[in-house]
Parts: structure tokens; C-alpha cells; sequence
């Protein structure tokens, strides 16, 4: 092989090793050519922006996983907060039913209670009427009394001036009899027969007058036990219902007691639920979630327009063709691995010996950062599987540079085809 073939292969095979750049050593005449030096530039900031475009394709990577991670956690979550509320939801339904039941016994129990309020106010108002006819009855029994006994009086004055006419009509015909005057005797027994029967009939009142105080006394009696009688049964019965109106009410107590411990207990259950279903906890993921896909989304637009491999291979053709390229400067800089967003991108390159490039310099690797593979082989050839933007800005960094050396390998400088000939 020429000398020339050997520079050109060796710079090839070791440019593609590293992953470095070719920079160009033009001829005398087109060292300071514009035309050189624009196209140089041209080609040097296309690179520029591949580095930056890798760069995003990497960060592009991470923001996409943290996106599966973040969708996967608020998955996790969301489904360790469906099997983890399934008992505390069947405690809370539980809890319902046992606070409607105590409900509902509470309603029973003030209804209750409002009965025997009611019972209690019905008896305590029989309870008054009965002490107030009581109360009342010594003063109507007196005004009986009184009037029965002024008859009675009245019947016995009677009485004693009807006996006392007939003693006077007795002493009338006495003294008639003596006198032996038949008219003063006949008028004499008249008078008597008369009075006589006045004072039979004031007796008669008297007694009848005896007997309506007697009637009237007994009535008396009578009314007046009927009355306390009446009075002890209306004190009865409201005491009967003030004791059930006071056990309706502990019944209420007991029932309202019992209507809060269910509420509370309600409560609680509640809390359970919603400390089992970690709304806070999945909120939290939704807001990583949504800023993990704010972020990816931002790189995505960044790495929207991604470079044109086949303009990128014309720009170096034409920074070779305008500045007339004669000798190969590789900068030698680490081979550097990323992780694209699908799949790793593997590259093929043709085996050469780095040693056999005379003027390797070192340099730092401008933008090209790709996951490269050296082997054996007569031509340069890329293999790229592809399945993302990554990988597609992946396979133009091995493609571009593979590319690059096959136009290289057909371009000579006169100067050095001319010395290529003559050692040959």
C-alpha cells in the first residue's frame, strides 16, 4: 500500500475508533482562501449543534424515564389505595348502618319521651283539679251545714211557738170549761184542735229539718272523701308519669349517647378510608407526574428538528473540496456511552492500527458522542437499529463519520497523489 492509502486509511480507521473529527491542513494556496475558511466554519458549527442535539437527546432520555418512573409510582399508589380501602370502606358501611339504627332509636326514644311529657302534664293537671276541689269542698260543705241547720233552727222556733199556742188554747178551754160557757167552750176546743195541729206540723218540720241537716252532713262526708279519693288518684298518677316521663328521658340519654359514639365511630371510619385511599400521597405523584411530562415535553419541542445526516455530509464534502485537504489531523478524545431513549446504537467500523497515523494530535471531541463498536473489516459500514429521535441522531453521529471517511478516502491533494505515484 502507497504511503498515501496508509494516512488515509489509518486517519479513517482512528477517527472512527474515538469518534473524533477530521480537521484539515490545506495547501499553501488555500490556507487563507475564505471559501475555506466559511466552509470550514459551516462544517464545524453543524457539528456544534449535533453535540448540542446529542446532548439533548440524553437529557430527552432521562426526562422520558422519569415520566414512566413518576406514571408507575402514581400507579402503584393508586392501586395500593384500592386494595387498602376495601376493608375500611366495608368498616364505614358498617358504621353507617349502626349510626342510622342508633338514629332511629333516638327518634323512637323522643318520641317516647314526648308522650310521657304530655302523660305527665295531662296527670298533673287532674292532680291540681282534684286539690283544688278539695281545697274548695270545706267551705261549700260549711255553707251546706249552715243552711240546713238555720232550718232546722227555723222548724224548731216554729215548733216551740206552735206548742206553746196550744198550751194557751189548752188554758182557754180550761177556763171556758169552768166558766160553763158552752160558746167560749166550743170556740176553746176549736182554738186547741187548731193550734194542735200547728204544732204538729212545726214537729214535723223539725224533724224533717233534723233530717236534711243529717242528709247534708252525710253528703258532706261523702263529697269530701270522694274528693281526697280523687285527689290521692290524680297524685298517683302523676307521679306514675313523671317517673316515666324521667325514665323516657334517661332513655333519651342513653339513646343520644349511643347515636354519638355511632357517629363518631362513623368518623373514624371515614378517616380510615381516606388515610387508606392516600389522596394526599396520589396528588403528590399526579404533580410529579405532570411536571416529569412538563419537562419531557419542553425537551421534546427543544429536539423537535433534529440534524439532516445527508446536509451534514455535504458540508464536509465541500469544506474537503474548498479547502483542498491534503493531510488528516485526528484528534484523539474518549469514546463516550449514552443511553438512548429505546435502544443502544451499534456501529461497525473496517480495523486499522491508531499507531500508523504520523500526525495525530490530541484534541477534545467537538459534538459527536456515540456508542461506538470497532471490527474487522475492508469498508466502512453502519449498522443502526433505530426506534427513537435519539436513535436516529445516534445513527447520523456513526453514519456522518463513516460517511465522512469514505469521501476522504477518494480525495488527494496534487501534491500528494503526485507522491503517492512516484513511490509506487
Amino acid at each position: 500500500m502507497s504511503t498515501g492509502h496508509k494516512i488515509i486509511a489509518a486517519a479513517s480507521t482512528a477517527l472512527l475508533a474515538s469518534g473524533g473529527l477530521f480537521l484539515f491542513s490545506a495547501p499553501a494556496s488555500a490556507a487563507g482562501s475564505e471559501t475555506c475558511t466559511a466552509a470550514q466554519a459551516n462544517f464545524q458549527g453543524a457539528l456544534s449543534n449535533v453535540g448540542a442535539g446529542n446532548t439533548l437527546t440524553v437529557q430527552l432520555s432521562s426526562a422520558i424515564q422519569a415520566v414512566v418512573q413518576a406514571q408507575q409510582s402514581r400507579d402503584a399508589l393508586a392501586t395500593a389505595a384500592a386494595a387498602n380501602a376495601v376493608q375500611p370502606q366495608a368498616d364505614l358501611e358498617a358504621a353507617k348502618a349502626a349510626a342510622a339504627q342508633a338514629g332511629a332509636d333516638l327518634q323512637a326514644a323522643k318520641a317516647t319521651l314526648q308522650d310521657a311529657l304530655n302523660a305527665a302534664t295531662a296527670a298533673g293537671t287532674a292532680q291540681a283539679q282534684a286539690q283544688a276541689t278539695v281545697d274548695a269542698l270545706p267551705a261549700v260543705i260549711a255553707a251546706a251545714h249552715q243552711q240546713a241547720q238555720a232550718q232546722l233552727d227555723a222548724a224548731t222556733t216554729a215548733a216551740a211557738d206552735a206548742t206553746a199556742a196550744v198550751t194557751a188554747a189548752q188554758a182557754t178551754l180550761d177556763a171556758a170549761t169552768a166558766s160553763g160557757d158552752q160558746a167560749a167552750i166550743t170556740a176553746a176546743r176549736a182554738a186547741l184542735t187548731a193550734a194542735q195541729g200547728v204544732a204538729s206540723t212545726a214537729a214535723a218540720q223539725v224533724s224533717a229539718a233534723q233530717l236534711a241537716l243529717q242528709q247534708v252532713d252525710q253528703q258532706s262526708q261523702a263529697v269530701s272523701a270522694a274528693a281526697d279519693a280523687a285527689l290521692a288518684q290524680a297524685t298517683a298518677g302523676a307521679q306514675q308519669a313523671q317517673a316515666a316521663a324521667a325514665a323516657a328521658a334517661t332513655q333519651v340519654d342513653a339513646a343520644t349517647s349511643k347515636a354519638s359514639t355511632a357517629a363518631a365511630a362513623v368518623t373514624q371510619a371515614q378517616a380510615a378510608v381516606l388515610s387508606a385511599l392516600n389522596l394526599e400521597g396520589i396528588a403528590a405523584a399526579d404533580a410529579a407526574l405532570v411536571a416529569a411530562i412538563t419537562a419531557a415535553d419542553a425537551l421534546t419541542a427543544q429536539t423537535a428538528t433534529l440534524p439532516d445526516p445527508a446536509a451534514i455530509n455535504q458540508l464536509f464534502e465541500a469544506a474537503l473540496q474548498a479547502c483542498g485537504a491534503a493531510t488528516v489531523t485526528v484528534p484523539q478524545a474518549p469514546v463516550v456511552s449514552i443511553t438512548p431513549v429505546a435502544q443502544p446504537v451499534a456501529v461497525t467500523v473496517p480495523a486499522a492500527a491508531v499507531a500508523e497515523v504520523p500526525t495525530a494530535t490530541a484534541g477534545t471531541n467537538p459534538g459527536l458522542n456515540v456508542q461506538t463498536a470497532a471490527s474487522g473489516g475492508t469498508r466502512a459500514a453502519a449498522e443502526v437499529n433505530s426506534g427513537s429521535d435519539g436513535l436516529a441522531l445516534g445513527a447520523w453521529s456513526a453514519a456522518g463519520v463513516l460517511g465522512a471517511a469514505g469521501v476522504f478516502l477518494r480525495l488527494r491533494s496534487p501534491r500528494r497523489a503526485a507522491t503517492t505515484t512516484g513511490r509506487n
